[in-house]
């Protein structure tokens, strides 16, 4: 089991949508997340694939009427999740499993943690504490100012 805080580079002042990104696969384990010592809802399984129902991911251009997935992405906003961005895509295709971009995998998802306001510009912590055996996976956490959520696009 693991049970761990790190601390992020300093934030500046503002309100934002915090989000951990991570890759699933059925080696994970159950983890609890932790913002500034506070936990960020129910616990999350590392072990779900987005097409699991209570994630709801469906592959963008697979409905025909949702062929850009932005119902989709709603829903699984309203679920507490989101595709991974387009922006990237690994270099081994056996990671994506022959996915164009990271958007596209269902192994890639992204768990909102939550809207927080800072104050003053500084550092903040992500604790994690795992709950049952596997593993853990921790890609990267986004620090989106709400200001911008409205105008976010798939990248």
């Amino acid at each position: 089991m693991y049970d761990f805080v790190i601390e992020t580079p300093p934030i500046p002042e503002g309100t934002y949508e915090v989000r951990f990104g991570f890759g699933a696969n059925s080696n994970r384990g159950v983890a609890q997340l932790y913002f500034d010592g506070e936990p960020c809802g129910v616990p999350l399984n590392l072990g779900n694939l987005g097409n699991d129902p209570s994630i709801g991911y469906v592959e963008p251009g697979t409905e025909e009427d949702d062929i850009e997935g932005f119902q989709n992405d709603k829903m699984m906003r309203n679920r507490g999740f989101m595709k991974a961005p387009a922006v990237f895509k690994a270099p081994n295709d056996e990671w994506f499993a022959g996915s164009e971009d990271a958007r596209h995998s269902p192994n890639l998802l992204r768990r909102i943690m939550g809207i927080y306001r800072f104050t003053k510009a500084g550092r903040h912590t992500l604790g994690v504490k795992g709950l049952s055996g596997g593993e853990f996976m921790f890609d990267y956490m986004e620090f989106v100012p709400t200001s911008l959520l409205e105008s976010e696009d798939i990248y």
